[in-house]
This record gives structure tokens, C-alpha cells and sequence, in this order.
């Protein structure tokens, strides 16, 4: 045990001591009051679908897996019974953290368990330290917009700043079809040991995130290889997953290493890396988005509000990727050190975007690579001072996509309240009266989504009211 880790023991103990029981950690969260002003939701903010896992002492249920100093209680290793993080403990990680224990890359999991998490509580992170939903095994934050569920630095506890890459971040692995290569029992592995995933089952199950934030991670696990805010490999389309913030995270906010599951209401803000990434095979759907560069978020790479592949070394690989993605709102910088796109399609994606709008992009809002990309743009606004690639080798394949028949989109400025996100404070991507975003969305079919006639992620509503936070450290 090192000296800062007793520290932050310590530190957490006094916290814990001194009656702290709802775990509000965050003293930098101005976003709202906390009332739920999201007209689709319908939980009335007493959401009891906690998987039905008890309240047992941690201290004395998990012996081995859980380290007690007072109410700071410490997770390590893997978990292979059900477990519920309540109110009344400070809860910490410390290294790779598993839920459930996955067979071998041709067996089937064993060893299933169920974490739980009850709305309010707050899990530091340590440094590389992260959590992973194994397949088969299941994850429940049960957050609301009053007490959402939060994941962040262990530098909060301590009083100190905070920042990118503190600690690793959440994955959760399911047994949805990938398009990568596999090995007879369908899954793959992900990378520095955060587990298998992949398979046949496109309804896999690997439980809830609602209303969760995830702040300050993305460590290296390998040299140059960080983990995301939110990793979803091979999750299935029974997960449900709504209101989800990560927010300064070193790699990407989320990405989706195929799978089938589905996201309303996403919040993704200073990230280093892409905001949204899809690949693998990615066919699941996503509405209501907004993602939003800042400056002091720094670079690595070439830092997109999203990249979409269907396969680097296969572009027409099956299942191909087709996510589709409806009313979001992509928001750049004018300041970069690398290339800033809003929108990159590349390597076979299929990706179909609705009802959006991109903009404040220094490089280009768009950018579609390679022959087999096929994907579709339609009644949506990009808006940046260049708007199409002006270096993808002379081509006019954004100019196709952009203008095809019957698409619909535009080049006028959306009008927004702002475009640019002041840390500490709430923001207003709300488009202003008279905006053309106000109106004209047609929706894709299929049910999944919300029948709204404006563009971008918001219209007179801003569902962020009261589970976000924008701190600056």
C-alpha cells in the first residue's frame, strides 16, 4: 500500500465521518436545480428497477474483493455475487475491477453477478483503476435527475484538481454480433484485459445506465492506448441506456465496438480524443446527443465530435456498421493543433445521420473516406467555416452525400444560443427563435424514435437540467 493510497483512505474516512451520507461529492455542479424537465421521461424519479440485488454489509459480505477503512469502502479484483453500492459508503476502485468472472475465449461466461447502484452514489477512481461489466454479468445505475449516479477522480475526495486520465473508465462487455475476427465461441478480446466480448445474441442483456455521469478518466493501459469514458463491446439491445454525461475523459467519450444497444439522451463534453466513435459493426440507434469540444480539453490525434468505421482491415466486413443517429448537436473550436472534423465516415460505415446539426468545426464539419463508405445525411444542418473535407484527395464524395436526392440539408448557421461551453457553468446549445432548427425534422422509422420536429439535441426543453456538471478540475 503506498503512501498516496493511505492518504486518500484517510481522506475519504474523515469524509465519510463527518455525515456525508448522500456521497455529493461535486461542489462545482451549477447546471440546475435538479428537477426533471425531460418530457419523455416517465419514472416520476423514483425509479426502483434496481435488479432486485439486496443491501448487504460490504464489509463482512464481500471479504477478499472489499477493503473497509470506516465507510470508505475499497473494490478490487473480480466479483462473482451480486453486489449493491448504497448511500452511507464512500466507495472506491482500486486496479481492474470485474462484475462476474468470463469463461475462456471458446466457453461460455461463468460466474455471472449483478452490481447495483442506487441513485446519489459517487465511485472514485484511483489511479488505473476502472470498472468492467463482464458478458453475461450486469450493471444497474439506477440514477435520477435529482441523484444521478457518478464516477470520477479519487482528486476529488483529496480536495485536489482533477483532471483527463486520473483514472480509467467504465466497460461493459455483451455477447451482440462484432464483425471482427472471432474465435468459434463469437468473442474477441478487448484491450489490456478489459475483458471478452461478442457473440450471437443480438438481445443480450448487460443491465442499465441512467443517469451516470463519468469524469476525468481515459488512463493509457498500453502506451498510446486509453480507455474510453464509457466502452459499450458487443453490448446487446436489451441494455437500457439513457441520460449519460462523460466529461473530460483522455481518449474517446463513448464508443461502440459493434453490438446492437440503443442510447437516448447523451452528453458527451471536453473530450481529448472523438466524442462519439462507432465501429466493429455497430447497428444500434441514438437520439438526443450533444457533444462539445473545449479548450482546455487538449488533443490527441485528430479529435472528431465522431468517427465511424465499419472495419479497418475488412471494409465490407458483416455485420456492417449502420448506426443511426437522430437530433444531435455537434459543436467544435476554433482553436486546434490537428485536424477538427464534426463529422468522419470512413472504412465501409453505413452510418445514417437525422435531424442534426454540426457546426464551429476549424477543419471541416464533414469528411467520408474511403470507397466502400456509404452512408446517409439527410434534413440536417452543417455549419462550419469550411464545410467539406478540403484534403480528401480532391474528391467530391461530401458534396454527394451532402446534396443527394432528396436529403435535405443545409449550410445556413443554426443559430444557436451558444456555441461554446464555459466550464462551471450550465450551457445553452438551445437553437434561438427563428432558428431553421426549430423545425422541418422527419424522423427515421422503427419506433425506437421520439416524434420531434426540431434539430439538434434540444428545442424549447433542455433534458440536461440537473444531472450534468461542466467542472473545470
Amino acid at each position: 500500500m503506498t503512501f498516496r493510497y493511505t492518504t486518500l483512505v484517510l481522506a475519504l474516512a474523515l469524509t465519510a465521518c463527518g455525515g456525508d451520507k448522500n456521497n455529493d461529492t461535486d461542489d462545482t455542479d451549477t447546471s440546475g436545480g435538479g428537477t426533471d424537465t425531460d418530457p419523455n421521461d416517465t419514472s416520476g424519479g423514483t425509479d426502483t428497477d434496481d435488479s432486485g440485488t439486496p443491501a448487504l454489509d460490504p464489509c463482512t459480505e464481500y471479504t477478499g474483493n472489499i477493503t473497509c477503512a470506516g465507510t470508505v469502502a475499497t473494490l478490487t479484483g473480480t466479483f462473482t455475487k451480486d453486489i449493491r453500492l448504497t448511500k452511507g459508503y464512500t466507495w472506491v476502485l482500486s486496479g481492474k475491477v470485474q462484475i462476474g468472472e468470463d469463461g475462456t475465449e471458446d466457453a461460455e461466461p461463468t460466474n455471472n453477478a449483478v452490481l447495483t447502484i442506487d441513485p446519489g452514489v459517487t465511485v472514485y477512481g484511483t489511479n488505473q483503476s476502472f470498472l468492467a461489466i463482464n458478458r453475461g454479468s450486469q450493471i444497474f445505475a439506477n440514477g435520477t435527475a435529482q441523484e444521478p449516479v457518478v464516477f470520477t477522480s479519487q482528486k476529488k475526495a483529496l480536495g485536489e484538481d482533477a483532471a483527463a486520465g486520473d483514472w480509467g473508465g467504465l466497460v461493459l462487455n455483451g455477447r451482440a454480433p462484432v464483425n471482427a475476427a472471432a474465435t468459434a465461441g463469437g468473442a474477441i478480446a478487448g484491450e489490456a484485459g478489459t475483458g471478452l466480448f461478442g457473440g450471437n445474441t443480438p438481445n443480450d442483456n448487460s443491465g442499465k445506465l441512467s443517469y451516470v455521469r463519468v469524469e476525468f478518466g481515459g488512463f493509457p493501459v498500453l502506451p498510446d492506448e486509453e480507455l474510453n469514458g464509457i466502452t459499450f463491446a458487443g453490448v446487446g439491445s436489451g441494455t437500457q441506456v439513457d441520460h449519460i454525461q462523460v466529461h473530460f475523459n483522455a481518449d474517446d467519450g463513448i464508443e461502440f465496438f459493434g453490438g446492437t444497444v440503443d442510447v437516448k439522451y447523451a452528453v458527451l463534453s471536453c473530450i481529448a480524443d472523438d466524442s462519439l466513435d462507432t465501429d466493429f459493426g455497430y447497428v444500434g440507434r441514438i437520439q438526443h446527443l450533444v457533444a462539445v469540444a473545449c479548450s482546455e480539453a487538449g488533443e490527441t490525434g485528430d479529435p472528431s465530435g465522431t468517427e465511424n468505421d465499419n472495419l479497418k482491415d475488412n471494409n465490407a466486413a458483416t455485420p456492417v456498421s449502420k448506426p443511426v443517429v437522430s437530433n444531435a448537436t455537434f459543436i467544435g473550436r476554433a482553436a486546434k493543433s490537428s485536424n477538427m472534423f464534426g463529422v468522419v465516415l470512413r472504412r465501409g460505415t453505413a452510418m445514417e445521420i437525422h435531424n442534426s446539426i454540426v457546426t464551429n468545426y476549424p477543419t471541416a464539419c464533414l469528411s467520408v473516406r474511403d470507397e466502400a463508405t456509404a452512408p446517409a445525411i439527410k434534413n440536417s444542418i452543417f455549419s462550419c467555416s469550411t464545410d467539406f473535407d478540403p484534403g480528401n484527395g480532391g474528391t467530391d464524395a461530401e458534396e454527394d452525400v451532402f446534396n443527394a436526392t432528396g436529403a435535405n440539408n443545409s449550410t445556413a448557421s443554426p443559430d444557436l444560443e451558444s456555441t461554446t461551453l464555459t466550464l462551471g457553468s450550465a450551457p445553452n446549445f438551445k437553437p434561438k427563435s427563428g432558428s431553421p432548427a426549430l423545425s422541418g425534422a422527419v424522423q427515421p422509422t422503427g419506433g425506437f424514435f421520439d416524434n420531434v420536429t426540431h434539430k439538434g439535441a434540444f428545442g424549447a426543453d433542455d433534458w440536461m437540467t440537473g444531472w450534468t456538471s461542466f467542472p473545470a478540475k
